[in-house]
């Protein structure tokens, strides 16, 4: 057997770190193998990062080439921005392709050190060893992987064109960065140029963009030399190289190959350990600070509770850069121009505290961000308006008394409007997310589907009520933890968790609201009786019970999520605020937001994320369905007497169309 006692999968910046913080803790009869298919590839980017005066040095000081203590920003508007000091910190630079061969020659001089140029295809492992396979279909075996290999499309890519060019006349500013000058066309998407001096003639000036399409390097070109002659009036110079590279950043990076739960063989690093900062693509301090850690510190550091709102801010700039990127023009200098420096740049490394950060935001516009939070987390904006609407209510007699006319709108308003516009678009383009499927198949096993749960509640409602159930928790249960399934080597103990969370979820709702629930269920089952197999007490014991199974489901979930990709999570916390939300809230209404701005509004995110599709096309796509489904669901409305016989064959004919759902999104999502 060729066995190592390191394997390293990605020699990249991660990769080399990692396997020079190994060379000092390994001893003398081990090997370490690195496997790369690319690398032999000489690096074209230059690193730069800001480092606090105060903090231990980095390992490869000697290797910055400049340093500097001044940054710009310049609005759009600008003629020229506000030069502002680094105040605490340092802005250092290191040239990419002087970092690889210094890393290279370092390590692979060890003879402890070896490099595979082949692909990592497969990956077992076991309680000894995990076992690779390679594209040549060549086994190694290692005692221990680290793994910095990613899976999925990213949520936005930031990409680089760059010139280093020599000037007939003094252009630079040796001490100052321009971190980003906004004065070029926008084209709704993130766009600046760089400067990064290297002397008073020489540097470089870089062309960046955050979006999920890349440009041709013509265009790049043309770009940049537009934006010198416009903007600078520089026609003539000098270029001495070119620099380009594409960062992918993903707000949740999923490691291409992780640990399960009892095991502890595979270790997530660099990107795939959420390294890449995913609102900025600053990833080289942030590498060097994981490998600098030890053990100890990087768990303590690592499972702070509240680290996750970093992610939540990230979300928000991300969204804002997918949906109207020309905003960040906007907001970025207002952001620097309005704060100390030394507080943004530890709020960029994720070290500030809580107030500092409201003292932040506090003084960007406000409504890009509070239509983010809408878009991006919708069942907690609506559930906590609709709650605290409604406390208010109650606590004013008068103004209760006003509306009461209205006590529908007070709860429904939000819920339907959910239903006619995400919950029914949801499943509205199922036909297309198999293309691989004819039409003729596609239809013919969806209808048979519907057909059958229908036939099995024309011959046994009560079978047919626990088939919707338990398809409905494996569906809710499946696509709230689709990353924890394809992850995790223990799939089948996430499968099981995530149906049992499922199942609590789909019962919860009925049993806090069990006096609603019985009306529909016994039109349902066509059992008047059935709602008297326990009191409201009784069922809202139950109740409490699987939100308690939901929520231990949710953090065990979170555990093994938290082993693949080495870093903490919020865990159980949206369990929480979701069985809050259904207890608070009337049956009918409680559900179609957990349904609608919950799950239905997950799924498209997954669906249009793996299709790539904007939401105007996605839109364009489900419209034709999901105005038939609305005339059918209107329909119902007109042909029944009450609201009790309308909700219980929406949920028949909810639970038909689960059928057919849940299958053609486990072939989506190929699990």
């Amino acid at each position: 057997m060729n066995i190592y006692d390191h394997v390293i999968f990605g020699a990249g910046l991660s990769g080399l770190l990692k396997a020079e913080s190994l060379m000092d803790s390994v001893s003398t009869n081990e090997r370490v193998l690195l496997i790369d298919s690319n690398s032999k590839n000489v690096c074209q980017r230059t690193f730069c990062a800001w480092r606090n005066k105060t903090d231990q040095h980095h390992p490869h000081e000697n290797l910055v080439s400049h340093s500097y203590s001044q940054f710009r920003i310049t609005a759009k508007s600008d003629q020229c921005g506000e030069i502002k000091s680094f105040d605490d910190f340092v802005y250092e630079r290191i040239s990419g392709d002087a970092f690889y061969r210094f890393m290279h020659q370092k390590i692979f001089a060890d003879f402890r050190f070896e490099i595979l140029e082949e692909s990592v295809v497969q990956v077992r492992e076991s309680k000894e060893y995990v076992e690779i396979e390679t594209s040549s279909g060549q086994k190694i075996y290692a005692r221990k992987v680290w793994n910095s290999l990613m899976q999925g499309k990213p949520d936005i890519i930031q990409h680089f064109f760059g010139f280093e060019i020599e000037t007939e006349k003094d252009f630079f500013n040796e001490n100052l960065v321009d971190l980003m000058d906004f004065r070029l066309e926008q084209d709704k998407e993130v766009r600046f140029v760089y400067h990064l001096p290297f002397s008073k003639r020489v540097g470089l000036v870089e062309f960046t963009i955050f979006s999920t399409t890349i440009l041709s390097t013509q265009e790049y070109e043309m770009r940049l030399r537009r934006y010198l002659e416009r903007v600078h009036n520089l026609v003539n110079f000098t270029v001495l190289n070119v620099e380009m590279g594409a960062i992918p950043m993903s707000l949740d990076p999923w490691p291409l190959f992780s640990s399960s739960m009892g095991f502890d063989r595979i270790t997530p690093i660099g990107g795939a350990a959420g390294k890449i900062k995913a609102s900025t693509g600053y990833s080289f301090m942030r590498n060097q600070s994981e490998h600098r850690k030890n053990q100890s510190e990087a768990k303590m550091n690592g499972h702070n509770f509240f680290q996750w709102r970093f992610q939540v801010y990230d979300t928000l700039l991300i969204g804002i850069m997918k949906s109207d990127g020309a905003v960040i023009s906007e907001i970025f200098p207002k952001l620097f121009a309005q704060n100390r420096s030394a507080v943004l740049f530890r709020f960029l490394d994720e070290k500030t505290k809580f107030f500092e950060e409201i003292r932040i935001f506090i003084k960007l516009p406000w409504k890009h961000f509070l239509k983010q939070l809408g878009i991006n987390y919708p069942f907690f904006f609506v559930a906590a308006f609709l709650i605290f609407f409604n406390f208010m209510l109650d606590l004013n007699e008068a103004f209760k008394l006003a509306v009461n006319q209205a006590h529908y709108l007070r709860w429904w308003l939000f819920p339907v409007v959910g239903l006619f516009t995400i919950g029914i678009a949801h499943g509205a383009i199922d036909h297309l997310l198999n293309p691989e499927i004819s039409k003729f198949r596609f239809y013919t096993s969806y209808f048979a589907g519907l057909i059958s749960f229908i036939a099995l509640w024309l011959i046994s409602p009560i079978l047919s009520l626990a088939v919707f159930i338990l398809i409905s928790a494996d569906h809710f249960g499946e696509n709230q933890f689709l990353r924890a399934i394809k992850i995790s080597n223990n799939q089948r103990a996430v499968r099981v968790l995530s149906f049992v969370w499922g199942l609590s979820v789909s019962l919860m709702a009925p049993l806090f609201n069990w006096e609603s629930a019985k009306s529909i269920l016994a039109i349902l089952v066509r059992n008047p009786n059935f709602g008297n197999l326990f009191s409201t007490t009784q069922a809202a014991v139950l109740g409490f019970f699987f939100a308690a199974v939901a929520v231990v489901s949710a953090h065990v979930i979170s555990k093994y999520e938290e082993k693949a990709l080495g870093r903490s999570l919020p865990g159980a916390i949206s369990s929480v605020v979701l069985c809050f939300t259904l207890w608070a809230m009337p049956l009918v209404p409680g559900f179609l937001t957990f349904f609608c701005f919950w799950h239905a509004r997950d799924t498209i995110f997954q669906q249009r994320k793996q299709l790539n599709w904007s939401a105007k096309k996605y839109l364009l796509e489900a419209a034709p369905y999901t105005m038939v489904a609305s005339f059918s669901l209107l329909g119902l409305l007109f042909y029944f007497d009450s609201f009790e016989q309308i909700w219980s064959y929406l949920f028949l004919l909810l639970g038909a169309l689960t059928v057919s759902h849940s299958f053609v999104m486990k072939r989506f999502y190929k699990i």
